[in-house]
């Protein structure tokens, strides 16, 4: 069964440290426009940031070899389907 190489899927990775405006950078300068949507989060205990990427599946390769090559530092986690629909809210 052939797979839907323009599914959506989410892919968790994990980068050491807190300052989540240098993350955010590293994070645009390796990938650029190849990721759809990400979400961030920070955990202050361990001193990690946590990004969920959200990529077509057909373009999750590259996206990883990006991240090996602009965050070696960086820790892949699970890689899941994506829903069909994001809800983005701006909170004021």
């Amino acid at each position: 069964m052939p797979q839907d190489k323009g599914a959506r899927v989410c892919l968790t990775l994990r980068v050491p440290g807190l300052d989540t405006q240098a993350v955010r950078r590293a994070v645009h300068r390796a990938l650029g426009d190849r990721i759809d949507v990400y979400t961030l989060a920070v955990d202050t205990r361990r001193a990690v940031t946590t990004l969920q990427l959200r990529v077509r599946r057909g373009a999750l390769a590259a996206l990883m070899d990006a991240v090996m090559a602009g965050l070696p530092e960086a820790e892949f986690g699970a890689i899941a389907r994506a829903p069909d629909a994001v809800d983005l809210q701006v909170l004021h």
